[in-house]
């Protein structure tokens, strides 16, 4: 309000004579947070008032008139109680946040808990990963593992197995840019992601052991400061990592003792491994040295890995294959890479054939692996199809029996409505003959009953095949009266009432028949509950259950007797 009213006042002042004719330009502005208006600096003496500075040119002079200075005054006021309010507003609300202050602790710290939780969540996604069994002791047991940094930069990653037992040392060898290097950072950073509570990107099933911790040496630490060397400062890393190794230890060593003559490099490079593994650490290094090569077969403690070659490709697979060492094939990595051919064929020369008989040796199971391995893919290429054709033909043939049961029930429905017809023509008949006392003579009545026969043995043949019969063939001395079988001919099971030489009268139902011995079939009650359900819905069964039924007259047992 008091803004408001200063500002108005402004207006009107400088619409006034005695200070409009004075006044450089006509507007108002604020000088030390006091509303002032520029005048003349000839007419300073002009306008009464206070005087709160000049413009940069000095022909100018910002007055406070005497009409404003109450104003201002009380604006100054209001500013200062504003302030006044603002201070004690705000010491309130500390002294509310230091009240709160706990449960505020205790609310940041959940709240980072869930951006954590968060953030897994959403790397777990971004890295399609899954969760990996933590052991206190076992195997390091990474199935199809990629390495989580090429997966997120969305770079082509081959994806490998990565199995070591706890206390052993992998000596990974093969080509240069082959992929060495990478294996070894997969299985550092899946083992430190799932000890972080991390899913990894591996296959499900992975299995990680407890490592209190990682050692790795990846790189050059050359340091002009501290006057290292690249070879002095991964000694020195070596000497730190022998004394801090122990069974739950996880060394990663990139290309062990490089960087020096390459017999001696060799030597220390595998005395250092021993020092390792006596000590119980898992270590994983990457190496070209034949001697770390050959440790395996003579030591359990040390097992061989090797990124894979294809020479005819002359380029590196990327895949880790287990148990085997590889071959570096350096002149045919530096041919791949650009290297004057005049230089490789010199190198080659030097060599002497190109390689030592180890190197020569380990090209050839490469490329015999490699054939081998397209040999399997085509083989499950043909089994698969061989598996897609079986099936194809087990599904048509299904469909084909499906087909012929449909036609098959389609003629035994036609021939049990044919049967229901005759035998209404039949009880019609029947009817008619007692109500004429006669009339109708006994070889028309002969007449329908043979009809109704055909119609029968019609039925019989358009049913389809009913199931295997249960139970296993009857014998004469078990059929006894009393005893209950399974009669082939009606579907079901039947009471034995007598037996007459190789015949045997049995009641079902309503329905008495005779039967011979090898139509009968002994079924325990185990075997009857389990076909049970299967037997009661079978058309056969279906059909023979209503002729029991419906069976009226000796006509329909010899026609169910056949």
């Amino acid at each position: 309000m008091v803004r408001e009213e200063l500002e108005r006042k402004l207006g009107s002042l400088l619409d006034s004579a005695h200070i409009s004719e004075h006044l450089q330009d006509k507007f108002f502005t604020q000088r030390e947070d006091r509303y002032v208006v520029p005048i003349r600096v000839d007419a300073r003496s002009r306008v009464r008032g206070i005087v709160h500075g000049t413009s940069q040119s000095g022909q100018t002079v910002f007055v406070e008139p005497e009409e404003l200075v109450e104003l201002n005054n009380r604006l100054k006021l209001a500013e200062l109680e504003v302030a006044e309010e603002e201070r004690r507003i705000l010491a309130e609300l500390s002294q509310l946040v230091t009240e709160a202050l706990p449960r505020l602790r205790a609310n940041l710290e959940i709240l980072s808990l869930l951006d954590l939780i968060d953030a897994s969540a959403r790397l777990s996604s971004d890295l399609r990963g899954t969760p990996p069994e933590i052991v206190e002791k076992g195997a390091l047991d990474l199935r199809r593992a990629r390495h989580p940094l090429m997966v997120l930069s969305q770079r082509e990653c081959v994806a490998n197995d990565i199995v070591l037992d706890v206390g052993k040392t992998m000596v990974v060898s093969g080509p240069n840019a082959g992929g060495k290097t990478v294996a070894l950072k997969t299985a550092g950073l899946s083992s430190l992601m799932a000890l972080s509570g991390l899913h990894v990107a591996a296959q499900e099933g992975s299995i990680v052991p407890v490592f209190t911790s990682v050692l790795t040496d990846v790189g050059d630490d050359q340091s002009l400061e501290r006057n290292l060397s690249t070879f002095s400062a991964h000694v020195l890393h070596l000497r730190d990592f022998i004394a801090e190794a122990g069974p739950a230890v996880l060394v990663l060593l990139d290309e062990v003792a490089v960087g020096t003559d390459p017999e001696q490099g060799a030597a220390l490079a595998q005395a250092v491994l021993e020092a390792l593994a006596d000590r119980g650490a898992t270590t994983i290094v990457t190496t070209h040295y034949d001697r770390l090569k050959a440790l395996a077969p003579r030591d359990p403690r040390f097992v061989n890995a090797s990124v894979g070659f294809d020479v005819e490709r002359l380029a590196p697979t990327f895949k880790l294959h287990l148990g085997v060492p590889g071959a570096s094939g350096a002149v045919v990595v530096a041919r791949r890479l650009g290297l004057p051919e005049s230089v490789c064929a010199r190198a080659t020369l030097l060599s002497g054939e190109g390689t030592t008989g180890l190197e020569r040796l380990l090209l050839d199971v490469e490329a015999e692996r490699r054939k081998i391995a397209r040999e399997r893919e085509m083989t499950e290429t043909e089994r698969a199809e061989a598996e897609r054709a079986r099936a194809e033909a087990e599904r048509r043939a299904e469909e084909a029996k499906q087909k012929l049961q449909q036609v098959r029930r389609g003629a035994h429905d036609e021939a049990v409505e044919t049967l229901r017809a005759a035998r209404a023509d039949l009880d019609r008949t029947r009817a008619v003959l007692r109500r004429s006392g006669g009339k109708i003579t006994p070889a028309e009545v002969s007449e329908v009953k043979r009809e109704i026969d055909e119609a029968a043995r019609t039925l019989r043949e358009a049913a389809p095949a009913p199931l295997l019969p249960p139970g296993r063939p009857a014998t004469l001395a078990e059929l006894k009266p009393g005893v209950e079988a399974f009669v082939e001919k009606l579907g079901g099971k039947a009471e034995v009432l007598s037996v007459k030489g190789n015949k045997i009268v049995v009641q079902a139902g309503i329905l008495r028949a005779t039967v011979a011995v090898e139509d009968m079939r002994m079924v325990d009650e185990k075997t009857q509950n389990r076909r049970a359900s299967s037997a009661a819905t079978t058309p056969s069964t279906t059909w023979r259950r209503t002729s029991i039924k419906s069976a009226a007259s000796p006509p329909w047992t010899c026609a169910a007797n056949g």
